[in-house]
């Protein structure tokens, strides 16, 4: 595998983003077997599907065989990541809450509905890319933009719906 880990930046990093970052990097640096080529690289802007998809061009440029998005509000351990490559899917995630109310989770089953804690592993029509490993194969037939902004019933824009939906594709 070689991984390209994608940080898309608005502003600041949280510290326990940082952390953990720093964490994964040295684990998959020096402990992973499957990891044969590792870079990290970030985005700076407000438009957060503007960044995805510079990362992503950065990403196929690197050849990377993979991209590991993580996001600066989330805190997460190796662990995490190292289940998502164990899985050795096509496009798979960490599901979690939204950080504003009503805190629903992001990621909805097929039918669009919630997927709960528990569920274990769900084939999803839509999950946040908080902490989302891609294969680029699956990125390189999707058509250009890759990451746009979706607008939910209720007015809110999310970046994370529209490349999700258009991966289905």
């Amino acid at each position: 595998m070689k991984l390209c880990v994608c940080v898309p930046t608005y502003d600041r990093w949280e510290a326990d983003f940082g952390a953990s970052l720093a964490v994964l990097m040295a684990n998959l640096a020096g402990a992973s077997p499957v990891v044969k080529a590792l870079h990290l690289v970030r985005s700076e802007g407000s438009i957060a599907s503007d960044g995805r998809n510079d990362l992503i061009k950065d990403a196929i440029r690197r050849e990377a065989t993979h991209i590991l998005w993580c996001d600066t509000d989330m805190k997460f351990s190796p662990a995490n990541v190292n289940k998502l490559i164990e899985r050795d899917l096509d496009f798979v995630a960490c599901d979690y809450k939204r950080r504003v109310p009503p805190h629903a989770s992001i990621a909805l089953d097929l039918p669009g509905d919630p997927i709960e804690p528990g569920m274990g592993l769900v084939e999803a029509l839509q999950v946040g890319l908080g902490l989302t490993l891609i294969r680029t194969s699956i990125i390189e037939k999707m058509t250009y933009p890759w990451s746009g902004f979706f607008t939910h019933a209720d007015g809110t824009l999310d970046d994370s719906v529209w490349l999700c939906r258009n991966a289905r594709k």
